[in-house]
């Protein structure tokens, strides 16, 4: 108390522990879909070939039966398979689109929980002098919670009340003396 701060000067930062942890779960688990977007990426392209190479057996199969190379039998049977392989390349783009979406959420918490961590920290919003300290190592506190008092550089401000029968005759510049409620003797004066 009574000493002087500068403007952003941190006045209190609470524990980080905990939002420190969850920025190191959320970077596990970005790591840990990333992971398996690549590997969703190189299932797709083994799909992909199966697929072509059903499509190409599929073909010689029906170049074959105009010739009488081969059975209709044979020819069916490589086109449901090239059908097969179609539907599990489709399936596997719908899941990489569904693992990238989840990859963009994951990123967005990390960011969410990044930003949390650095709200934890209550700095000076402007220079002045720390006038009362509310709070000691090892208090909880909440947001909104008052921690500390702080009275701007400059001249003296003082706030005080007036009352509701004589508020309408004070004016911006009027000189005003501030009495004790106690006593009613003058304890300073001022302009308004």
């Amino acid at each position: 108390e009574n000493e002087s701060v500068a403007e952003e000067q941190t006045l209190l930062a609470l524990d980080p522990a905990t939002d420190n942890a969850q920025v190191a779960q959320a970077l596990a688990r970005l790591a840990t879909q990333q992971a398996a977007v690549a590997a969703q990426e190189a299932g797709l392209a083994s799909l992909k070939l199966d697929w072509d190479n059903a499509v190409a057996d599929a073909d010689l199969n029906r170049k074959l039966l105009a010739v009488k190379g081969t059975t209709e039998q044979t020819l069916r049977d490589s086109e449901a398979n090239a059908d097969k392989q179609r539907q599990a390349y489709r399936k596997g783009q719908a899941d990489l689109t569904q693992s990238r979406t989840k990859l963009a959420e994951l990123r967005a918490d990390l960011t969410y929980y990044r930003t949390v961590a650095g709200q934890k920290t209550v700095r000076s919003p402007y220079p002045g002098t720390l006038l009362e300290w509310t709070v000691t190592p090892g208090d909880y506190v909440t947001a909104g919670m008052a921690v500390a008092q702080l009275a701007p550089a400059g001249p003296l401000t003082a706030r005080t009340e007036v009352d509701e029968l004589f508020a309408e005759r004070v004016r911006v510049g009027q000189r005003a003396d501030v009495r004790s409620q106690a006593t009613g003797k003058p304890v300073g004066s001022g302009v308004v």
